[in-house]
């Protein structure tokens, strides 16, 4: 079993800034509208970690948004125990609030266990013991959020829509009990398009021992399945990640190195968008996300307008 020792934490969250704060040249330009643009969104991110002791029977708020721009904001929660005593890590129960949905996201980070979750429009974590005891839990997060020079005057706003694309980089190593099965290891409940890379790996005394791994996408019934093997590595790439699982069935207690680097698109004018309020697989897989379905029946559209459009054209030259 890993101690999870404080003072040994390093922030999961590598230092990528080459795609932050990139500002278009916005002089005498115009948008798709052919309309004068208006002053254009930044984008930047902060880090930070908490940690928080929690008592039975209280919800104790860890971390609050009181901005009102978009952001997508990454968490990395792990339950841990600082005495090394019994009765040792405590399973604990988050929720995270995003702004506009009613139903919040409920997790259970299991004890000794630790996860990253994504959510756009986040409002607040709060979390509480799902045990008896006393439990400690380990926050670190990365918020990517947009802003706009002019919005000064109680949140609103007279810039311009921006679209950018943002990367994160992290590396933690995570807990998979003995005998888990579908363990969360990432979970993404943001809904604009991402590519990730992970790179997995563990160390084992037993070289027979294996983790079969699960990569849902959005759009896409079956998953991604792929075995990792003892004392070695497997990278992945995926586009449109929901989430990433992993089942330990053998009987001993596995730490897996999850290395990620996750590219994702974050536009400015979503801090409204509900697309993430249904906390479900398939939560993005609608006409305004594009499955592969609406991809082709979008084609057939355009070439319908365009054929149109050309007859127009040839009956109004004619006409001249």
């Amino acid at each position: 079993m890993k101690n999870f020792k404080r003072e040994q934490r390093k922030q999961p969250f590598l230092v990528n800034k080459k795609n932050s704060n990139i500002l278009n040249n916005y002089k005498n330009s115009k948008n798709v509208k052919g309309e004068e643009r208006k002053e254009p969104f930044f984008i930047d991110f902060h880090d930070g970690e908490v940690t928080v002791i929690l008592p039975p029977d209280k919800d104790v708020t860890v971390f609050e948004d009181l901005t009102c721009n978009h952001n997508k904001t990454i968490l990395f929660l792990e339950s841990f125990d600082d005495n090394y005593a019994p009765p040792g890590p405590q399973p604990i129960e988050v929720t995270i609030r995003t702004k506009g949905c009613k139903t919040p996201i409920k997790e259970i980070i299991g004890a000794g266990t630790s996860r990253f979750i994504q959510v756009e429009n986040f409002e607040s974590l709060t979390a509480s013991t799902a045990s008896t005891e006393t439990a400690n839990l380990f926050v670190a997060f990365r918020k990517t959020f947009c802003i706009c020079c002019f919005e000064d005057k109680q949140c609103d706003r007279d810039c311009d829509d921006t679209c950018n694309v943002d990367v994160l980089d992290a590396f933690e190593e995570i807990l998979v009990p003995a005998n888990t099965t579908n363990q969360p290891i990432f979970q993404d409940f943001t809904c604009n398009h991402n590519k990730v890379r992970f790179t997995l790996g563990f160390n084992s005394d037993d070289p027979s021992a294996t983790l079969e791994v699960n990569i849902r996408t959005k759009g896409c019934k079956d998953p991604i399945k792929a075995t990792i093997f003892a004392n070695s590595q497997r990278s992945f790439q995926a586009e449109d990640v929901i989430s990433l699982t992993v089942s330990n069935r053998t009987g001993n207690d596995i730490l897996l190195g999850v290395d990620l680097t996750k590219a994702f698109c974050i536009c400015c004018t979503d801090e409204n968008n509900k697309c993430s309020c249904t906390h479900e697989d398939e939560k993005c897989n609608s006409s305004k996300f594009n499955s592969g379905k609406n991809m082709e029946k979008n084609k057939k559209n355009r070439k319908r307008k365009k054929r149109s459009s050309s007859s127009s054209s040839s009956s109004s030259s004619s006409s001249t």
